[in-house]
């Protein structure tokens, strides 16, 4: 983000105008502005123990995100199921095409190391 030192000196509240707040090159100044104001959060670790279905912050924190029930843990997407069997079955897909793909080349691979010699030798004779 694009911080203008000297053109902020310049910016009162005339300026700010509903025209000029509109602009983007002047939408970063209220952010600036908050983030020197505050300095302690307006609510604690303790508070927010209290407040939510968590319970334990300090609990809750240490699951691991990329886990999958850390999203879904209350959630339930309807066809989500049939996506996972989409995605299950697309994978059985590719892996049989790949193991089909290297078996045919393993087959014309060996197919050319047979006859190249046979038919340079029939060549020479």
């Amino acid at each position: 983000m694009f911080e203008d030192k000297e053109l902020e000196k310049h910016i009162t509240p005339q300026t700010l105008k509903p025209k000029i707040k509109q602009n983007p090159l002047y939408s970063h100044i209220n952010i600036i502005q908050t983030e020197e104001n505050k300095s302690k959060p307006s609510w604690t670790i303790q508070d927010y123990d209290r407040h939510t279905s968590h319970g334990q912050l300090a609990d809750y924190m240490k699951e691991d995100p990329r886990d999958l029930s850390f999203w879904l843990e209350d959630l339930y997407t309807p066809g989500y199921d049939s996506l996972l069997k989409k995605k299950a079955a697309e994978m059985k897909r590719n892996k049989i095409c790949k193991t089909f793909a290297f078996i045919t080349l393993f087959v014309c691979a060996v197919v050319i190391i047979i006859t190249v010699p046979i038919v340079v030798k029939q060549s020479r004779d």
